[in-house]
């Protein structure tokens, strides 16, 4: 008969249990939250504000189409280009880039075309900023530091 063996699931589990809740993990899931909560509504914003892009930039229904559902694509393109990028350089350097990706260039959009091309970089820039916070609060909850 052999011995059981512990899988890493049991043992992260029993490692989790073991650390006291304290106020610092409450502040990090409220912190957290809110940056899911605003980078997620930015997303469906977007979206939800086609009605008023269309009479000024007159988007085609292909457009709209890539208005619509390319941002939320990219995000998961982004989000997998971000963790790629996350280990190798400052996770903080990472989410900055993606605030500002995510953030500045909308109003910059003068055509239908233009704004297309910008919502895309949007969903990169959301990808990167929304994963990201979440290594670095768990570094901080177990007091390592970031790269």
């Amino acid at each position: 008969m052999t011995a059981p063996t512990l899988t890493a699931n049991y043992v992260l589990g029993r490692k989790l249990d073991s650390i006291p809740f304290s106020a610092y993990h409450l502040l990090l899931i409220v912190v957290l939250g809110t940056v899911g909560f605003v980078e997620g509504y930015d997303l469906a914003l977007g979206g939800s504000l086609i009605v008023l892009a269309k009479e000024p930039l007159h988007p085609s229904g292909a457009n709209i189409r890539w208005l619509v559902a390319g941002p939320t694509f990219l995000v998961v393109v982004g989000g997998y280009t971000a963790s790629l990028l996350s280990d190798r350089l400052s996770r903080k350097l990472v989410m900055q880039i993606g605030v500002v990706v995510s953030t500045l260039l909308i109003p910059l959009a003068k055509t239908a075309e233009q704004l297309v091309a910008i919502r895309l970089i949007t969903g990169i820039g959301l990808g990167f900023a929304i994963p990201v916070p979440f290594p670095i609060a768990v570094d901080r909850a177990h007091g390592s530091s970031d790269p």
